[in-house]
């Protein structure tokens, strides 16, 4: 699996937008605000959950944030459902609300990402974006309490369950739930991109590495 950054891909994020006349951007994990503070630049309305309120208060306190974001406080399964039943137009969800060790808060239970994806269930056709994709590859190293977190064929097999139509896939550090009107604009994106993600230095440096 290459990889083009660990960030999140807001080039194709942009195109989905622009395609799917897409009005809203729906974060959970909100942290400094670098997601969210991106997303206000192209997007009407931003609202972005972090479980931890002083996080919350220092990144909304910014002088720079903008108006345009509406910042919620909670535990991610708790609170998107409320901003989802609000939703008049087509959003684009980026889930990133997992613990990542820089706060107590949410360590009783890591990864309520599971209960984040049911809480879409009622929307047409979402665009859905997870993040560190890798913590759902395998078993994490302590301090994480791997029970609280699916595997990544849990995590499809709940997106392909809710969205028999879409395309789910993986690039970069990113799952991917994509709407048929939208599968398009990642193909293209994906043939584009294929050379920056799988260039045949990295390939020639695998093979030396396998022997192969």
């Amino acid at each position: 699996m290459g990889y083009i950054s660990f960030s999140m891909p807001g080039e194709i994020v942009l195109k989905f937008k622009e395609k799917g006349n897409i009005i809203n951007f729906v974060e959970t994990g909100t942290y400094k605000g670098g997601t969210s503070f991106w997303a206000a630049r192209h997007f009407k309305q931003v609202y972005t959950i972090e479980i931890d309120p002083e996080i919350s208060k220092s990144t909304s306190s910014r002088p720079d944030c903008p108006k345009n974001i509406e910042f919620l406080v909670g535990n991610s399964k708790d609170v998107l459902p409320g901003i989802v039943s609000r939703l008049t137009e087509r959003s684009i969800f980026w889930l990133d609300g997992h613990w990542c060790n820089v706060t107590e808060m949410g360590k009783e239970m890591e990864c309520p990402l599971m209960d984040e994806i049911r809480s879409l269930k009622d929307l047409h056709h979402p665009v859905i974006l997870i993040d560190d994709a890798r913590a759902f590859l395998g078993p994490l190293p302590p301090p994480h309490n791997n029970s609280d977190w699916p595997r990544i064929d849990e995590i499809f097999q709940l997106l392909k369950m809710q969205y028999p139509l879409s395309m789910v896939t993986l690039a970069d550090d990113v799952i991917y739930c994509i709407p048929p009107d939208l599968i398009e604009v990642y193909n293209d994106d994906y043939i584009l991109q294929f050379n920056r993600r799988y260039s045949t230095h990295k390939k020639g440096l695998l093979t030396r590495i396998l022997g192969k």
